[in-house]
C-alpha cells in the first residue's frame, strides 16, 4: 500500500472516530443552520400558493353566485337567532311551570292550573280567554289567581264559561272587575277597579276611600273579603300616589304582577280557603271544623 493511501485511510478513520464522539446536539446544530433556510423558503411557497389559490377561488366568483353565498349564510343565521328564541321560551316556561308546580303544593287552596290561550284589550274591557271550563268544576265568578313568592295575587275573575274546556277573564284592569281592597297599614277600605284614565299606564284605581287619608304611597293593598266574592289577604298592589277629591280621596295602584303578561294562572273553585290562612299559616276551614266536631263530641 503506498503512503497516500495510508494517508487518506488515517483520515478518513479520524473523521469517523471524530463523528461518533461529537456531541449530537452539536450535529442537530449544524445540520439545522444547513437545512432550516430551505424548510423556511418552502413554507413560504406553500402559504403563498396556498392564499393565491384562496385569492383565485373567490375571485372566480360571479356576482350571482356571491349574492347565493350571501343568502345562504342569512338563512343559516336567521335559523340560528329561532333556534337561541326557542330556547329562551323553553326555559322560561320551564321556570314559570316549576314556580307554579311549587305554589300548588304548598297551598290549602283547591286549584285548577290554566293558561291563557288569548286576549281581548281596549279602553273599555280588559278580558283573557282561559284553556279551562266547566269540565274542569269552573264557575262563573271563580277568582284567578297567580303565585307571588310566598303571596297570593289577585289578577281577575272568571266571567263565563265558553265551553266545558274554556272560560272568559275579566282582568283587575278592567273597570268593571271591582274588587273591595283594604290598605294593610293603615286599614282603610275602598273599592279597586281599572280606570280609562290610565289605562296606558297599566295602573288602578282605589275610590271610595276617607278625604283625610292617611294612606301612603309604597303601602300594600290587598283584598279585605267583604261580599264574598274574592278570599281575603289576596295581594292586589302597590299605592304610587293619592288624589284627593272634594269629598273623597283615591290611590292609584300599580298591580302586584303585569296583567299583560300573565301566561299561567290558577283558578279558585268554589268554596276556597282565605289567602290569609297561606299568609298566616293556619289551618283550613275544613280542619277547624272537624276539630270542633270532636270537641263537641266529648262535651257529650
Amino acid at each position: 500500500m503506498s503512503r497516500l493511501n495510508l494517508l487518506l485511510l488515517g483520515v478518513f478513520l479520524i473523521i469517523v472516530i471524530g463523528l461518533m464522539v461529537w456531541d449530537s446536539t452539536a450535529l442537530q446544530r449544524g445540520l439545522s443552520s444547513i437545512f432550516n433556510p430551505v424548510t423556511q423558503t418552502a413554507a413560504k411557497a406553500h402559504e403563498t400558493l396556498s392564499i393565491g389559490v384562496l385569492e383565485e377561488d373567490f375571485t372566480n366568483l360571479s356576482l350571482s353566485e356571491l349574492q347565493a353565498e350571501y343568502r345562504d349564510l342569512q338563512r343559516s343565521r336567521d335559523a340560528l337567532l329561532v333556534r337561541a328564541r326557542e330556547f329562551d321560551a323553553i326555559v322560561s316556561e320551564n321556570a314559570r311551570l316549576r314556580e307554579a308546580l311549587s305554589f300548588e303544593e304548598r297551598t290549602p287552596y283547591e286549584l285548577v292550573v290554566a293558561q291563557i290561550i288569548s286576549r281581548k284589550g281596549s279602553s273599555w274591557y280588559e278580558t283573557a280567554i282561559l284553556n279551562r271550563g266547566s269540565a274542569h268544576g269552573i264557575q262563573p265568578d271563580s277568582p284567578v289567581v297567580v303565585a307571588m313568592g310566598k303571596e297570593v295575587a289577585l289578577v281577575g275573575r272568571v266571567t263565563q264559561l265558553v265551553g266545558e274546556t274554556s272560560a272568559t277573564m275579566l282582568l283587575l284592569s278592567d273597570e268593571m272587575c271591582q274588587v273591595a281592597a283594604v290598605v294593610e297599614e293603615t286599614q282603610e277600605q275602598g273599592i279597586l277597579s281599572g280606570t280609562p284614565d290610565f289605562h296606558d299606564e297599566g295602573l288602578l284605581q282605589l275610590g271610595f276611600l276617607p278625604r283625610e287619608t292617611t294612606i301612603r304611597p309604597q303601602q300594600q293593598v290587598f283584598t279585605s273579603g267583604d261580599g264574598g266574592l274574592f278570599p281575603a289577604g289576596l295581594v292586589l298592589g302597590t299605592v304610587l300616589r293619592i288624589e284627593n277629591g272634594i269629598l273623597d280621596s283615591q290611590a292609584l295602584v300599580e298591580p302586584a304582577v303585569p296583567l299583560h303578561k300573565l301566561e299561567e294562572v290558577f283558578i279558585l273553585r268554589p268554596q276556597v280557603n282565605t289567602a290569609q290562612n297561606i299568609r298566616d299559616g293556619n289551618s283550613s276551614p275544613e280542619e277547624t271544623d272537624t276539630s270542633t266536631e270532636q270537641e263537641n263530641a266529648g262535651d257529650l
